[in-house]
C-alpha cells in the first residue's frame, strides 16, 4: 500500500500551533506588566490601562485561534475519503457556546477525532478521553488560574491532536471494504 497523496495535502493544512503559544506568551507578559503597573500605583485609575486592554484583546484573539484550530481539525477529517465524520466544523465550534453542554462537548468532539485516527491507523493510536480531559483542564485553568496558562495547556493538547492526526493522514489509505459511510459501518468494522 502506498501513502495517500490527499492525506499529505491534508496533513499540511493542520493548524500552526506556534501562533497559539505566541499569543499565550504575549498575554502572560501583558498581565505581568498590568500587575506591576497596578502595584506601583495602587490608587491610580489609569495604571495598567493599556496592558489590561492588550490582555483582553489577546484573550479574545487566543480564543478565536483556539476555535479556528477546532474548526480546522473537523474540516480536515471531513475531507478524508472513506470516512463519514459525524461533526461539521460549524457544529464543532458552535457547541462550545452552550452553557454546561460545553463541558460534555469538550469530550465529545475529541472522541470523534480519536475514532477517525484509530480507524485510519487501524490501531488504538489516540485517546479521546485524554484529549477531552486536557481541553477541560485547560479551560478550567484559564477560568480559575490564568488565561495564558489555560491557553498553554489547551494548545499543548492540540499539539497531541495534530501529531496523531498528521500520523493518521500520512498512513496508507484504508482498504475500500473498511470505509465508513455511517456509524453502523464503523461498529461493524470494529466488531469484525
Amino acid at each position: 500500500m502506498s501513502s495517500d497523496p490527499n492525506g499529505k495535502q491534508l496533513a499540511s493544512e493542520l493548524p500552526k500551533l506556534r501562533n497559539g503559544f505566541r499569543i499565550a506568551g504575549l498575554l502572560l507578559i501583558s498581565e505581568i506588566v498590568w500587575a506591576v503597573q497596578r502595584s506601583a500605583n495602587p490608587y491610580s485609575r489609569e495604571a495598567g490601562g493599556y496592558a489590561a486592554a492588550l490582555a483582553v484583546i489577546l484573550s479574545f484573539l487566543g480564543t478565536a485561534f483556539l476555535l479556528h484550530c477546532i474548526s480546522t481539525y473537523h474540516v480536515i477529517v471531513n475531507q478524508v475519503d472513506g470516512w463519514h465524520h459525524q461533526i461539521s466544523p460549524r457544529k464543532a465550534v458552535a457547541f462550545h457556546f452552550i452553557p454546561f453542554y460545553n463541558f460534555y462537548w469538550n469530550f465529545r468532539w475529541p472522541r470523534e477525532i480519536a475514532r477517525f485516527v484509530n480507524w485510519r491507523t487501524q490501531k488504538r493510536s489516540m485517546s479521546g478521553v485524554l484529549v477531552g480531559a486536557g481541553v477541560l483542564a485547560g479551560a478550567l485553568a484559564a477560568a480559575l488560574v490564568d488565561a495564558s496558562i489555560g491557553f498553554v495547556i489547551i494548545f499543548s493538547v492540540f499539539g497531541y491532536i495534530s501529531r496523531c492526526l498528521g500520523e493518521a493522514l500520512l498512513t496508507p489509505e484504508v482498504p475500500m471494504e473498511m470505509h465508513v459511510n455511517n456509524r453502523s459501518d464503523y461498529v461493524a468494522n470494529m466488531l469484525t
